[in-house]
């Protein structure tokens, strides 16, 4: 018989080990393909798919059935990208000086300015 995604996850959370890795293997590549179609780099896609997939650990049982698990997976893999970009911004921002600060705003603000 074959269990659907959101039963597999619904088992996992309830201590039902097995079923985690056919969950994986079904999602993988289309996961690790969107990350990398975010990210344009195959390093950074692979680090966010690691955390995507211990987030998907740490909070499978509060998966709501009311979606499918292919969505919420996809929504958590985006949000720990948007958490990337923000962490990284937020490191190159305490390095930067005001002036260079300013600059990049700019630049982000007016994309073609850009060379």
């Amino acid at each position: 018989m074959d269990q659907t995604d959101e039963r597999l996850l619904s088992d996992f959370a309830k201590g039902k080990r097995d079923g985690f890795d056919l969950l994986y293997q079904r999602h993988e590549q289309a996961l690790l393909s969107f990350l990398i179609s975010l990210t344009r780099d195959q390093a950074a896609a692979e680090d966010i798919f690691q955390r995507t997939w211990i987030r998907i650990i740490e909070k499978a049982s509060s998966f709501r059935s009311s979606g499918t698990f292919k969505s919420w997976l996809f929504q958590i893999a985006y949000r720990t990208w948007i958490d990337e970009k923000r962490h990284r911004w937020n490191s190159l921002r305490k390095d930067l000086s005001e002036e260079d600060l300013r600059q990049v705003q700019e630049k982000n603000m007016n994309p073609s300015t850009q060379e």
